[in-house]
């Protein structure tokens, strides 16, 4: 049985529209620069590079790494000019993003359930942005102050989801093996993909995304809180038990 919980944030643990969202991101973050780089220019090389680090192959660069490699020429404008600006974006407008109704109650009563019961808790959102904005994501739903084992970052990892090379690389870090683990996510290609490496799998249908792609089926699916309920009640055995014999 597993011991290990990693949830996915946007969609899952947050009430977060992701395409909604980085359209607010982009129309607030472009006119920090629009002295230095014309605005389609900027918007345009901010995907290209976001859609760069998404497709990292190189395990000896980070996320933002991949990034700050080649946004800067993109642009025309030193790295040491443009990041001090995207870090005064998300310690003061960034936190101003949070839509009405981020914060989903269930979130904060399932993790404090399972740390009650000594799971090892994950947060293992797509790491494209830098762990400032994700803990302030956190803060939106209520559940930045917990003893995570670790928090993916921008900053720290080498691959994105759906890349299985992300989850090799959490389970690195934590020191787990998949059978241990249970990957919470409501990206039926990003997250339930964790399944074709030997992971237990729940489908969040709050906010669910399902390209039709995957053709996965996670071993179980509902809303978090129907989900927070299951722990609550230990149901995770009755539920999750027949899948114990998964490699």
């Amino acid at each position: 049985m597993f011991n290990t919980v990693l949830f996915d944030l946007d969609g899952t643990l947050v009430n977060l529209d992701i395409e909604f969202f980085l359209h607010r991101y982009v129309e607030a973050l472009a006119p920090r620069f629009h002295h230095l780089v014309p605005p389609k220019v900027f918007v345009r090389e901010l995907f290209r590079w976001s859609q760069a680090m998404v497709e990292n192959e190189d395990p000896d660069l980070t996320n933002l790494e991949v990034f700050w490699r080649g946004f800067p020429a993109a642009v025309g404008v030193k790295r040491d000019v443009l990041e001090p600006i995207f870090n005064d974006f998300y310690a003061h407008d960034f936190p101003r993003l949070q839509p009405p109704g981020a914060k989903n109650p269930a979130a904060r009563r399932l993790i404090e359930n399972l740390l009650e019961k000594g799971y090892t808790v994950v947060i293992a959102t797509n790491p494209i942005f830098p762990r400032m904005a994700i803990l302030e994501r956190l803060r939106w739903t209520d559940c930045a102050d917990f003893p995570y084992a670790y928090i993916t970052c921008g900053e720290e990892m080498h691959f994105c989801k759906p890349n299985l090379a992300f989850f090799h690389e959490v389970l690195a870090k934590i020191g787990r093996r998949p059978a241990e683990c249970l990957m919470v996510g409501n990206d039926m290609e990003e997250d339930m993909i964790a399944q074709k490496l030997g992971f237990f799998t729940a489908f969040v249908t709050d906010l669910p995304i399902d390209r039709g792609e995957a053709r996965l089926n996670p071993d179980w699916r509902g809303r978090l809180a129907e989900l927070a309920e299951v722990f609550a009640t230990d149901g995770e055995t009755s539920l999750f038990c027949p899948r114990v014999g998964r490699p």
